[in-house]
């Protein structure tokens, strides 16, 4: 199976034949004929949280999550499933897809909403998945990501110290207890002030 790379990669060639038309960007673009006028044509659709623009021709497709967040939730929660891998994947009908942050063909700047997706053609032509299908699974994705999270904060917060032991650390003692009062008055005299004050008070530098 391509990679992610090598799907954008194809991607961005076809979108450059598309718009140069092949000849240097003389001439009329070429279209598909026959059944891939229509295989290859975007196919878009909307979620709950999310939008995809599917390109089924090629078996990708680019998802942009409502926010920079909610994008982040859904790849550091699939990072985590594939930890020990070095391809992210995800299950949709099915089908294995790969995920990555998605790259501007253009500028190659991050599109911080936008996650890349990609089964490949052949995975397309046996099974092919419906952008609604695609949209429902990226929000349930959002959806796990959020309860994984909340868990891993409610599991790190009983485990703290404070947590198992029930109660809170005693406050130290504030600064005009008698104790520490003495001892920090008596920490700011010099020797000489120290024996006066001895003469006068004996009780002075005495422990209570």
């Amino acid at each position: 199976m391509k990679t992610v790379q090598e799907f954008e990669s194809e991607l961005a060639k076809a979108t450059a034949r598309k718009s140069g038309g092949g000849d240097g960007g003389k001439g009329e673009a070429r279209r598909p004929r026959g059944g891939d006028a229509l295989s290859k044509q975007p196919v878009h659709g909307k979620g709950s949280h999310c939008e995809v623009h599917k390109h089924s021709g090629m078996g990708c497709a680019v998802v942009s999550m409502e926010s920079a967040a909610a994008r982040e939730s859904v790849m550091v929660y699939c990072e985590g499933k594939a930890a020990g891998s070095d391809q992210v994947k995800t299950q949709i009908g099915g089908v294995s897809v790969q995920v990555r942050r998605h790259l501007d063909k253009n500028t190659k700047q991050d599109v911080v909403t936008d996650i890349f997706c990609a089964w490949g053609h052949r995975a397309e032509k046996e099974t092919p998945l419906e952008v609604d299908e695609i949209a429902e699974a990226f929000d349930k994705l959002l959806t796990d990501a959020h309860t994984h999270g909340n868990a891993q904060a409610a599991a790190t917060l009983s485990t703290s110290p404070q947590h198992l032991a029930g109660v809170r650390a005693p406050p130290p003692p504030p600064m005009h207890h008698p104790t520490l009062a003495g001892a920090a008055g008596a920490a700011a005299m010099t020797p000489a002030q120290l024996q006066q004050a001895e003469i006068e008070d004996p009780d002075i530098l005495a422990s209570p």
